[in-house]
């Protein structure tokens, strides 16, 4: 092993290089900065190899930075760590083979097993677990924290995956490759096909999105969301509750509106789901349907509509002078009652 000082010609100098051939004796600030070639740290076998103009580098572990040129300001500590980095700047490697494969990508942090593997020149990106953002090689600004986590990620940019083989999912044909913008935080978190996805949130232990500037919180297994205080939103929401068998074998949707009991519950079709006993429930699926409200009598399943849809027909004050006259203008009324639904037909 050897350990040197080696100085360029006026630089300010301050190397130290310990290792067979580790740093470069042919260093030169060629006519620039004196700061250029100086302030470097180079441990291992062949580390800083081939550094030139490069200055305040720290280099730990054979082979680290062997091929760094202009390359500052970056720090390799691992078993060829940022190997191929040329002329990237403001890198952070720390683990085997973590970010091996970096040429001029600059201001990355990654640590971990082959973190951020095949990144070459993109920036701004943070990786940290075993083989986290392992296929990134030009997107930016992606964070990937967890083992696995947004492996197959190449040139999207944006993301943020926090969990184990968050942005990978459970099915490695459906990881993220090229899809930017989006936020996955849990276990197998992504999408739920080969589509590439953009601008999608997924929160929660698999949950996984079917479309572009999607929100998805929670898996199919899951069967109560809460939300505490105000909720809006500017767009529609949908709500997805699987199991609930209206007649017709239609899969119906009902959504909660309220947590304490009796509650207050939406959706289409007829209600069929158990309930507590007072609950209300409001029918919403269109014109031509005469019972809109319904009341929960036994707890269970038992519901009573309440409320017409459609309004009886106006009736004028009567003006009758005669008790057949009377009759006549009672009997109107009833048919335009029955006529609303409001009052059962005849037998």
């Amino acid at each position: 092993m050897r350990i040197h000082d080696f100085q360029a010609a006026n630089s300010n100098g301050g190397n130290f290089f310990a290792g067979r051939n580790a740093g470069n004796e042919s260093m030169s600030i060629a006519d620039g900065d004196a700061k250029l070639a100086s302030a470097n740290v180079g441990i291992g076998d062949e580390s800083l190899l081939c550094l030139t103009t490069g200055n305040q580098n720290v280099a730990i572990g054979a082979y680290t930075m062997n091929c760094t040129t202009t390359g500052s300001d970056s720090v390799g500590v691992g078993y060829v760590a940022l190997a191929g980095n040329t002329t990237g700047y403001a890198n952070t490697a720390v683990g085997s083979a973590c970010m091996y494969r970096n040429t001029s990508g600059t201001h990355n942090t990654a640590m971990g097993l082959q973190a951020l593997y095949h990144n070459t020149t993109g920036k701004h990106n943070t990786a940290l677990g075993r083989d986290a953002g392992f296929n990134n090689s030009t997107g930016n600004w992606n964070t990937s924290l967890g083992v696995d986590a947004n492996p197959g990620n190449t040139t999207g940019h944006g993301n943020t995956a926090v969990g184990g083989e968050s942005g990978y999912t459970s099915n490695l044909a459906n990881q993220n490759v090229t899809g930017s913008n989006n936020t996955w935080v849990g276990y197998q978190t992504g999408s739920t096909d080969t589509t590439q996805h953009d601008n999608c949130i997924a929160l929660g232990y698999r949950a996984l999105n079917d479309a572009d500037n999607q929100t998805v919180i929670g898996n199919d297994d899951t069967d109560d969301t809460r939300v505490f205080g105000a909720f809006s939103s500017t767009g529609p929401i949908t709500v997805h509750r699987f199991g609930d068998v209206v007649a017709g074998g239609d899969t119906s949707v009902y959504l909660r509106l309220t947590r304490d009991a009796p509650a207050l519950y939406a959706g289409s079709g007829p209600p069929v789901i158990d309930a507590p006993q007072g609950s209300l429930y409001q029918r919403n699926d269109g014109e031509g349907v005469s019972t809109s409200l319904y009341v929960n009598l036994d707890g269970e399943d038992m519901w009573k509509g309440l409320m017409a849809a459609d309004q009886a027909a106006a009736q004028a004050n009567s003006s009758a002078a005669t008790l057949s006259e009377l009759v006549g203008d009672f009997n109107s009324l009833l048919a335009s009652l029955r006529a609303a639904g409001l009052v059962a037909p005849n037998p």
